[in-house]
């Protein structure tokens, strides 16, 4: 079954800002977290629904609902059933792509400095309190960009997180529609934590001479909920807010997210909707808050090789990697600013935080500026132009895949293709002069005769001279012939 079969959990708690909650690169890992008596089960395209049935009744379970992703079913085990044996079993049946626990997922703000207004990752003036930075050009010249654009309302983000509060004054003019929400099942996706609120505002908060402004000042931001009021959820809510939002024309997802179990259910979510770049958190390290090596402990959905996926890091003000960044040269592909990030909270409120979660949204953010700058860009034009542009930095060489990003020169790398030429102009080939005229005779004028019958002879006397003739002798109409003399 290759990685189907999750017959060896790893720690499932996922770090998605701050301080991770279990320990990797070598630490002891934590119990793996899922929820008691589920499992997800994944069929084969072809299996029947009987056979569906009868594979879930042979483990005494039950069908709790499908899920978004084609194939797979939430399970429900008997009561204190053992969710490993039961994956296990699900695992070794012959028309079962996957299955695994129902992980649970944690996004673990660390907020402080309420009200920091400094965006030093949009533009960097050096005045980052407690940092080195005051020479280091260490934002993603987002003003450059705006030169170029300032977004698009045509461009949807989907915010896959604790939800957004949807009419906070610097969000609601950008969010058009509300999603799902897939951690309480109904339609209300608003935040009850505050983490989706804060990359709901790094994205795409509006301009409006209020609190900060976001990457995007115009862009279309789509909440989805997939995480509680903890920050907590679970492989199936954000495997369906993955599926959710592709099928609600989502351009950009962004996930600031992850885990160290490798969920095969959420990599079908990404490699399903090919159409769709998911930006996703490298994760913050273990409890010693030390950044750990994703090339050596993989965090998922990071360390998935979907084409459609980008994995981000952290740098601080000094254009260093965070201390809490997790890396990886071959499974992190890009850095942003992460370190004290000011954005919109809960409350209509402002707040400073940092982790890869903060770093995330910047890229997802460039990303969009990208689309509206050039709609016809794919994935795959997008994922490398971003990786091509980036600043390339000796603190982040070895550490992940490119550099830091750069908002302007991405978005003037993505520049749509010049209109076509017009063919070049041919001269029309000379036009040959009328052929010359002959000169025209001049008109005689036309005069009206009479037939007359002078001496004899029948002649044609104009109408002038008819009464001069008649004086001689002369008679209208024409001479009558002479008759013969017969001998």
């Amino acid at each position: 079954m290759g990685r189907g079969a999750f017959l060896v959990f790893a720690a499932a708690c996922v770090v998605a800002c701050g301080c991770a909650t279990a320990a990797t690169g070598g630490a002891t890992a934590a119990a793996p977290e899922y929820v008691p008596d589920e499992i997800i089960v994944r069929f084969e395209p072809g299996a029947s629904a009987r056979a569906r049935v009868a594979a879930i009744a042979a483990e005494n379970a039950a069908v709790e609902r499908r899920l978004r992703v084609p194939g797979a079913i939430l399970v429900r085990l008997p009561a204190g059933a053992d969710v490993g044996e039961a994956v296990t079993d699900f695992a070794a049946k012959s028309n079962v792509l996957s299955a695994q626990p129902n992980f649970v997922y944690h996004a673990q703000a660390l907020p402080s400095d309420s009200l920091f207004g400094l965006l030093w990752g949009l533009n960097n003036t050096g005045q980052f309190v407690g940092s080195r930075a005051g020479s280091v050009d260490a934002d993603i010249d987002a003003p450059e960009a705006w030169e170029l654009t300032i977004g698009s309302a045509s461009v949807r983000v989907a915010v896959v997180d604790t939800g957004v509060e949807y009419d906070h004054p610097d969000l609601a003019a950008n969010v058009t529609r509300l999603g799902h929400d897939f951690y309480s099942g109904d339609y209300d996706p608003r935040d009850e934590n505050g983490h989706g609120t804060h990359v709901a505002g790094t994205i795409g908060a509006r301009s409006n001479g209020l609190g900060v402004v976001g990457v995007n000042w115009q862009v279309d931001l789509l909440p989805v909920r997939a995480l509680g009021p903890t920050g907590s959820g679970t492989s199936e809510s954000i495997a369906n807010s993955f599926t959710y939002a592709a099928q609600n024309g989502a351009r950009i997802v962004n996930a600031s997210l992850g885990g160290s179990s490798y969920d095969p259910t959420l990599e079908a979510a990404v490699a399903n909707a090919s159409g769709t770049l998911f930006v996703v958190a490298a994760g913050n390290g273990g409890q010693d808050r030390i950044g750990d090596n994703n090339d050596l402990a993989p965090v998922y959905p990071c360390n998935l090789p979907e084409a459609n996926l980008i994995c981000v890091a952290a740098t601080d003000p000094t254009d260093s990697l965070a201390t809490f960044s997790n890396y990886g040269p071959s499974s992190v592909d890009i850095a942003a600013p992460g370190v004290q990030v000011t954005s919109t909270w809960v409350g209509g409120t402002y707040v400073a935080s940092s982790g890869t979660s903060m770093a995330t949204p910047h890229v997802a953010g460039v990303a969009a500026l990208m689309l509206a700058r050039n709609p016809s860009a794919g994935v795959g034009q997008l994922r490398a132009t971003l990786l091509g542009s980036a600043d390339v930095l000796p603190s982040l060489q070895g550490k992940i895949a490119s550099g830091r990003v750069n908002a302007y020169k991405a978005v003037a790398a993505i520049a749509p293709p010049p209109p076509p030429a017009p063919p070049p102009s041919v001269s029309p080939p000379p036009v040959a002069p009328p052929p010359a005229q002959a000169a025209r005779r001049p008109l005689k004028k036309v005069v009206k005769k009479r037939a007359m019958c002078f001496r004899r002879r029948t002649i044609k006397v104009p109408r002038s001279q008819v009464a001069k003739y008649k004086k001689k002798g002369a008679k209208l109409g024409a001479c009558k012939p002479k008759k013969k003399k017969h001998r």
